[in-house]
């Protein structure tokens, strides 16, 4: 019986009225769908390393062989074993990776010049920045990861961001809309599960330009466990010529902001909410906003960050939902920040309290909470006083993104 292969074919890069475009279809012949990346600020270079990195999860998410033309890094190659061990031994529902035509490349890689780091404006990827900006010479933003394609106004608020940062730390800036996040939801692949490795896959379509990228860390080392982009898997997506480094483990949020307060730059663009309810830049009142004012404000920096609202809503952190294992790692972190600060008790309580609720109470609080929301919402959209969202169907293909 034959066996299935997940396969990369119809590549086409080409440049159109400077935009470099790279299309593909990935696929096990009828279950296949297309990927696009386009960007006029860097020339985007397909490799099998890209694909590699992008089509690997999917394999083995589906338990088929990875079928790629072209030769491999053979540092990357060498990976295949010990990425596969990892990821098994994280989810049970994962198959061993299998590449059976695969070989590798005798000539040597070029090393690029630039340093890159990815960057979304977030408090994470401003401690890579700053803590490396003698380095760094390029941030890089994917559109249509956590701001989509179609939410025009809220993609100009970020590329003002970005101008400014890339203005006032002297870097330069590569903006990329792609479809990749759909993409891996259309393989089955959770967001949370495949962003290390489809950021990989980008950094190696810029690898001719970048002899390094770093991938900034979510937690510390104290707080580890099954994610995306990791210390054990992010150094793994390397080549000869490319080098990813899992930035930031070391510091927490709260040690973060406080660097950050150090940077009226930073204060100026913050940006962490993946709500953005009528493309508002922070919406201020979701549990990641809510958990980041906390950080500036243990750091005593709310008052002077202009993105958030310069005072913490108490009765609001009271009704936040603590369910996922991330969401309670960064309570954590805020209670250590806050536990000596006798000024702070009254904040500390109340984060204790939302830590030692439990699960099941936590979902119907969170179900409660949503459902007064949404008919609150349907009310304003009655009375027009709101709009819906612009957010898109990520996985749609290059006409549907646009």
């Amino acid at each position: 019986m034959e066996h299935k292969c997940l396969r990369i074919s119809s590549i086409e890069p080409e440049s159109v009225n400077g935009l470099s475009i790279i299309k593909a279809e990935i696929g096990t012949g009828a279950n296949s769908r297309s990927i696009f990346f386009r960007t006029q600020d860097a020339v985007l270079t397909p490799c099998p390393e890209a694909w590699f990195c992008l089509a690997f999860l999917p394999s083995m998410k589906q338990g088929v062989d990875l079928c790629i033309d072209g030769s491999l890094s053979p540092k990357l190659l060498s990976a295949t074993d010990r990425l596969s061990d990892i990821y098994c031994s994280w989810y049970p529902d994962f198959h061993r990776a299998n590449l059976p035509d695969a070989r590798t490349c005798d000539s040597p890689q070029v090393l690029g010049k630039g340093v890159g780091t990815f960057f979304t404006g977030g408090m994470d990827s401003f401690y890579t920045l700053l803590k490396h900006r003698d380095e760094i010479t390029h941030v890089i933003f994917v559109h249509g990861v956590d701001v989509g394609l179609r939410d025009t106004r809220l993609r100009r608020q970020v590329s003002d961001m970005l101008e400014r940062v890339g203005r006032e730390f002297g870097v330069g800036v590569i903006e990329i809309e792609s479809n990749i996040r759909g993409f891996l939801e259309f393989h089955q692949i959770n967001w949370e599960v495949g962003h290390g490795a489809a950021f990989a896959c980008i950094g190696h379509l810029l690898a001719p330009n970048f002899r390094r990228i770093y991938i900034p860390s979510s937690f510390t080392y104290a707080e580890l466990f099954p994610w995306g982009s990791h210390p054990m898997i992010d150094p793994l997506w390397s080549s000869e010529g490319l080098e990813f480094i899992h930035d930031g483990n070391e510091a927490s949020r709260a040690q973060k902001a406080t660097l950050l307060a150090q940077s009226d730059v930073a204060l100026q663009s913050l940006r962490v909410c993946f709500h953005n309810l009528n493309s508002v830049y922070n919406c201020g009142h979701c549990e990641k906003c809510m958990r980041t004012m906390i950080n500036l404000h243990a750091a005593g920096a709310l008052a002077r960050c202009t993105t958030f609202p310069n005072k913490l809503d108490l009765k609001r952190i009271k009704r936040l939902a603590i369910m996922k294992d991330a969401e309670r790692a960064f309570l954590r972190e805020n209670l250590r920040a806050l536990e000596n600060r006798p000024e702070e008790r009254e904040l500390y309580e109340i984060l204790h309290r939302l830590l030692q609720r439990p699960i099941w109470l936590s979902r119907l609080h969170a179900q409660f909470w949503r459902r007064l929301r949404v008919w609150k919402r349907s009310i304003r959209r009655r009375l027009g006083l709101e709009q819906r969202s612009q957010w898109p169907v990520l996985g749609g293909d290059d006409d549907d993104a646009r």
